[in-house]
């Protein structure tokens, strides 16, 4: 046994050993290969380019990375249901009863290496422990009294430091980036702020040029990012982004948590292809992926299999299988080997069983008696431990690559960035200040000096006050997001906390400064709170400027307060504003201080709006000598008798027994009440010396820098992230999705690979030509689903520049050019395309989910234009799915079904529907589960998909669009989601749905296809055949095959250009000829024949309704 543990410990240091020699043998040949600047668009191998890099640093390209024993374990509550009315009374009253919070471990005693040269591919089923193991081993997660770890992690052989993390590149699941910054600059941010100090600047901005041309985005460098409220690049094309953003920096150790999900599958194996040539140049990289295909999963040379967040596999992928043999499973010939192992660790793994099976035997159980468990503590041991003496790759001692002021540099221009692009804002806050500062000068337009002017003067103070106060609060969505970010990028090093804090300061000032110059000249002037001098007047303008600005910016950091120190946007947008108006409260006006009892006073103290009120009022009233109307003087005449003293005047004709007296020779005085501001101010109780004007600015400059040192602070120790992990499952849980496949296997759910006469809904094209196809007007549409047809639609948005604009000049850009297609009731579409194809721009044009560009061409439902209630009909699943946290799964649908249903539906029948839907989804163990937030928990990824398709459903509509329904999770979710898809087409609703790396399984689910290439266009719309026959053959026409046992959905996207360069493995993808003409091939065929004549009746069909009297609602 020793022996054969020698053997394979010499055969392993031997093997390294010949690799370490390959390296050393190219490194001079790489050297000199990279020695000229690059040119972009020439092409590179990425690994070689790192490799070179590093070594012309003095610095190896990669490190030893172990962890041994690792465990994670967070305090979480037990799952939250929604209970009945009273309950939920009762547990809101008895708020101190909290749950006790519960141990659960998101890790298990998890073991493991990389070494250099190793790809390797992290699998398992959600709830595994994959994201915590990325996060823990790249250095983002964070421990707390509510999350420790124990265990090992070595880099090197020596132990981890807190430099770790800027030599390590992590590549999250979402995607962390400003909208309004172009891909360049995100890219050029990135390397500038995390490449080595010896890296010079022009090598820094030639590694970005590098980046994007290995990712493909080269096309997009000078297009904003942008997000889910901006139009930017597609979502393929941001993460792609996001690798990049880790890319740049030639990091030593590179870990990617779903890097793939939104690219289409050809993109996907470009990019772990240029992993493989980065692996191979001596760097470490893990990736986690969801539905890898074959060919993605032989790129790999190491598998770790997690499963119930316990490791159940670590080694080579050409053992595994026969590792799992041995386990009691057996993959079955031509199964996708990373489906299988998926599958094992679910309960389909009843399935693969064999004779082997030990019945209750865990995967990780057999794993840790098995030789791989042995190997890889020996490996542990000796194998990945580096003799101490090598050098360390760790580049220098400092944790950040640029000093502080270089950091704060990049940052505020960063920010000036974003400042000059968010032009809509700006507007909008200028549009505030002018019209707010109109009102109030028109409503106070040249106050009088009498009493009432007296006294509207320190009323307009404090309602400038208000204005700037409330005017604060609308910035807290914008910081939440900035917060996002900057965990994000603080933790991968970009820069430290006080350089984004300062930077954010500096550029909030600006804008303030003139939103208070524009509101102060406004009021100030049109209200006529100037008196004395000229210079007085002057210096009194100064003054209102000043303290306004200081107490805006006072507001607005305490709001930004608000957004670091609580953990939800929701609860800071609840906090802020109460604190601000509790604050104006006891400002000293509406209660003056001098009526302000003793036990609330330190509330007085601590508001700054009452030195912004004293401050001011001062300013304005000190100097004002007021006068008395007739009218304002006291007592009003006739007086009261007991006013006048003088009745012995012989003048005098009233007599102390009059009630009151109208002669001015009794002594009767009339008094102007109030002859000067300090009487206003004392009225008020505020200090009537001139000093405290300044006594009181400096004041809210300390307010002001309390408020920016409570900001930093808790930006730089608080962290309000999920401890992640999906939670404890219940046996509930387990027992419905065992439930679940069983129906599965006993046939309760519908067979959907069907033979050709299944297919009898009306309206079908026939599968061999396409032709002879009955029109809309001749198929009856069933009783749910309608018919829509669009013909010749082009779509095309203005990027004209800033400056253009201007001018009234557009610039367009057409994202969709000529499409066509049509979707009678029950038919189910694969909408396809490359990433960046144009095909959540198709979708948003069909669901009329776009608010801006030019739209042309027809849109026919039913044989009748669409009118304005054609949303109606429609059903949207989109890629986000937002829902109201607080709400369970029941109540979201309820909620939908009761708003978008007819009002003449009893209530009853409404609830009903949501009930039938809630079974029809599998979501009866769900339903009174609180819908919660991602970041806190919640249901799963799967779930939310589920529940976006159930509230769309619930509102029967009539035509069903769902935007990659699959993205974001594994190949068993991803089936059960395109498997309720399907049960809606059956139903007779036309569906068309985007899908993005559908295997072979998913892709026979489909009727029909309409597939896109890069710039928008159809270069395909038929149907796909059993099997995928149809659109084989109408390619193999061309001289395109699709191999024997290959995916056709990969084959079909290859055809329309998906990838992101040319391949250089002819074994892998389908050879498709670089000059091959997917246009013509479409434009030439007959079917493109036959459709545009079909179309061309279907669209004179509508235009006969229309001309009819009135014609015909779709609805």
């Amino acid at each position: 046994f020793f022996l054969s543990l020698l053997v394979m410990e010499f055969d392993s240091f031997s093997s390294d050993s010949k690799r370490e020699e390959q390296w050393n043998t190219n490194d001079e040949l790489l050297l000199e290969k990279y020695s000229k600047r690059y040119e972009p668009g020439s092409g590179v191998n990425f690994g070689e380019y790192c490799r070179a890099e590093m070594k012309r640093l003095g610095l190896d390209s990669g490190v030893t990375l172990s962890w041994s024993k690792l465990t994670f374990t967070v305090m979480q509550p037990p799952k939250e249901q929604q209970g009945t009315l009273l309950n939920n009374a009762k547990k809101l009253l008895q708020f101190w009863k909290r749950p006790k919070p519960i141990p659960f471990d998101l890790l298990n005693s998890v073991s493991g290496y990389a070494k250099p040269g190793m790809l390797s591919l992290l699998l398992g089923p959600p709830g595994a422990g994959k994201t915590t193991l990325l996060e823990i081993l790249a250095g983002r997660k964070e421990t707390s009294a509510k999350a420790r770890m124990s265990g090992e992690i070595l880099i090197n052989g020596q132990a981890w430091t807190a430099d770790f993390n800027r030599i390590a590149g992590y590549v999250a699941q979402d995607d962390y980036h400003i909208p309004l910054l172009t891909v360049r600059e995100t890219l050029t941010f990135s390397s500038m702020l995390r490449n080595h100090p010896l890296v010079s600047h022009e090598k820094r901005l030639e590694r970005v040029d590098v980046v994007m041309d290995v990712l493909g985005i080269s096309h997009v460098a000078e297009t904003v990012v942008g997000g889910e409220l901006l139009r930017g690049v597609s979502g393929g094309e941001r993460k792609r982004v996001s690798i990049g953003v880790e890319l740049v920096s030639c990091p030593s150790v590179i870990f990617m948590d779903e890097p793939t999900t939104g690219l289409d599958s050809s993109a996907a194996y470009d990019i772990i292809k240029s992993l493989r040539n980065l692996a191979d140049s001596g760097v470490p990289i893990i990736v986690s992926l969801l539905q890898p295909s074959q060919e993605l999963y032989n790129l790999f040379d190491t598998l770790i299999l997690m499963d119930k967040r316990e490791c159940a596999y670590f080694g080579p992928t050409n053992k595994c299988l026969e590792h799992f043999e041995q386990a009691g499973y057996t993959c079955p010939a031509n199964k996708n080997t990373a489906e299988f192992l998926l599958d094992i660790c679910t309960v389909e793994e009843q399935s693969y069983r064999n004779a082997h099976k030990v019945p209750g035997q865990t995967l990780s159980e057999f794993y840790k008696n098995s030789e791989a468990y042995v190997e890889v503590g020996r490996d542990l041991w000796t194998g990945v431990k580096p003799d101490p003496s090598e050098e360390s790759v760790l580049p220098s001692s400092r944790i950040f690559a640029e000093d502080v002021g270089t950091q704060m540099k990049l940052c505020t221009k960063r920010n000036a960035s974003i400042f000059f692009r968010n032009r809509r804002a700006i507007i909008v806050r200028m549009l505030r200040s002018v019209i707010i500062g109109l009102l109030i000068g028109t409503l106070f337009w040249q106050m009088p000096t009498d009493q009432l002017g007296g006294n509207n003067r320190i009323s307009l103070v404090f309602f400038c006050i208000t204005f700037t106060a409330m005017g604060a609060i609308a910035s807290l969505p914008q910081v939440a997001e900035e917060r996002r970010i900057f965990y994000h990028q603080r933790a991968a090093h970009f820069y430290r906390t006080v350089a984004h804090f300062l930077a954010s300061l500096i550029m909030d000032i600006p804008l303030s400064f003139i939103e208070g110059i524009i509101f102060s000249t406004l009021v100030f002037w049109m209200t006529g709170m100037n008196d004395g001098t000229i210079g007085d007047q002057f210096l009194q303008f100064f003054m209102f400027v000043i303290v306004l600005l200081i107490s805006n910016l006072c507001a607005k950091q305490f709001c930004r307060l608000c957004a670091a120190a609580t953990p939800t946007l929701g609860f800071a947008s609840a906090l802020a504003p109460a604190i601000l108006c509790i604050w104006l409260v006891f400002a000293g006006f509406l209660i003056p201080r001098t009526s302000i009892p003793i036990y609330w006073k330190p509330l007085n103290i601590i508001s700054p709006f009452r030195y912004t009120l004293e401050s001011l009022s001062i300013n304005t009233l000190h100097d004002l000598s007021i006068e008395c109307d007739p009218s304002e003087y006291v007592p009003p005449k006739p007086e009261p008798i007991q006013y006048c003293w003088d009745f012995s005047n012989p003048l005098c004709a009233c007599s102390p027994t009059d009630a009151t007296c109208n002669s001015d020779n009794c002594g009767c005085a009339q008094v102007c009440p109030t002859n000067s501001g300090i009487t206003i101010l004392e009225q008020y109780g505020l200090n009537t010396e001139n000093g405290y004007i300044y006594i009181d600015t400096v004041a809210l400059f300390v307010f002001y820098g309390i408020f920016c040192l409570f900001t930093y602070l808790a930006l730089d120790y608080l962290h309000w992230t999920s401890a992640g992990g999906a939670g404890p499952q219940s046996d509930e849980d387990k027992e419905a999705a065992l439930a679940a496949y069983r129906n599965r296997k006993e046939g309760n759910i519908v067979e959907y690979v069907r033979d050709d006469e299944d297919y009898n809904l009306q309206g079908m094209v026939n599968e061999g030509s396409g032709i002879d196809t009955p029109l809309f007007s001749e198929a009856h549409t069933s009783t749910m689903g309608s018919s829509l047809v669009f013909n010749h639609l082009n779509y095309s948005v203005d990027i004209a520049t800033t400056k253009e604009k201007l001018t009234c000049k557009k610039k367009w850009k057409q994202l969709l050019f000529d499409v066509m297609g049509y979707a009678p009731a029950g038919r189910m579409i694969a909408l396809m395309g490359a990433t960046g194809a144009g095909k959540t721009t198709l979708l948003d044009v069909l669901a009329q989910r776009k608010t801006g560009g030019k739209l042309e061409g027809d849109v026919i439902v039913n044989g009748n234009f669409k009118d304005q209630y054609y949303n109606r009909l429609v059903g949207y699943v989109e890629q986000s799915n937002i829902f109201l946290p607080t709400l369970s799964v029941r109540e979201t649908l309820q909620y939908s079904a009761n708003m978008r249903l007819q009002s003449d539906i009893p209530q009853k029948e409404k609830l009903q529907r949501v009930e039938d839907t809630i079974d029809r989804l599998h979501l009866r163990d769900y339903a009174d589960i609180l819908v919660g937030l991602p970041e806190t928990g919640g249901l799963s990824m799967e779930l939310r998909k589920k529940l976006s398709i159930a509230a769309e459903l619930v509102a029967e509509p009539a035509i069903f669009f769902l935007d990659e329904p699959t993205s974001g999770l594994d190949s068993q979710a991803a089936a059960a989601v395109m498997e309720t898809a399907r049960i809606v087409a059956d139903t007779g609703v036309p569906v068309i749905c985007t899908i993005h790396q559908p295997s072979a399984d998913l892709f026979y689910l489909f009727d029909w296809l309409l597939l896109l290439r890069p710039g928008g266009q159809t270069i395909y719309f038929g149907p796909l055949g059993e099997k995928g026959k149809t659109v084989i053959d109408f390619f193999g026409r061309h001289g395109l095959e699709c191999g024997e046992g290959k995916n056709p959905a990969d084959f079909v996207l290859e055809c329309s250009g998906a990838g992101i360069g040319p391949r250089d493995d002819p074994d892998v993808g389908f050879n498709i000829p670089e000059d091959f003409d997917c246009d013509a091939t479409w434009l030439n065929s007959p079917e493109f024949q036959s459709l545009v004549e079909k179309l061309d009746e279907m669209t004179a069909e509508a235009q006969q309704n229309a001309s009819t009297k009135g014609g015909i609602s779709p609805t």
